[in-house]
């Protein structure tokens, strides 16, 4: 009986201790950020009701270190009731925004799914409209895919 009370106590530790301490030492080490050539990277978002938010994130995209050419952001609508195509269309001015505007709702999976077949870029990023980075996290995001060992960051 001792045994399954030990495995119920580090099951229930699992995920609020041992897995967090796991995820501290081993993400302590970062990939160097490519000196060379970097991929071409597109950032995927699914939208639906983001008027108020989606300005924030087209503008934290456009302050990514990145090399302009090789990036883009493609955003899809999902049947948005508000004014969120009217918000990402004000913004437009860059040619690195896309705007996949959808009428009716299908739903995040088939809005990404619809991304991705338009995307041309060698590196996929799916994000979501909350979701600020860094001016560095395009870089890093690709560090590890140097490796030609790795397929996903």
């Amino acid at each position: 009986m001792e045994w399954l009370l030990v495995v119920a106590v580090l099951g229930l530790a699992y995920p609020w201790v041992i897995y967090p301490l796991l995820l501290a030492s081993f993400g302590r080490e970062r990939p160097p950020v490519p000196a060379g050539p970097l991929p071409s990277v597109a950032i995927l978002v699914s939208a639906f009701n983001e008027e108020g938010r989606i300005r924030d994130k087209i503008a934290n995209f456009q302050a990514l270190d990145y090399p302009p050419g090789s990036i883009e952001i493609w955003i899809g609508t999902d049947g948005s009731e508000d004014n969120t195509a009217d918000a990402i269309r004000s913004m437009m001015n860059d040619p690195r925004v896309h705007l996949v505007e959808r009428a009716e709702r299908t739903g995040k999976t088939a809005v990404l799914n619809d991304l991705v077949r338009r995307a041309r870029a060698e590196v996929l990023v799916f994000t979501d409209v909350t979701a600020l980075f860094r001016p560095d996290a395009a870089r890093r995001l690709v560090a590890p895919l140097t490796d030609p060992g790795t397929g996903l960051v």
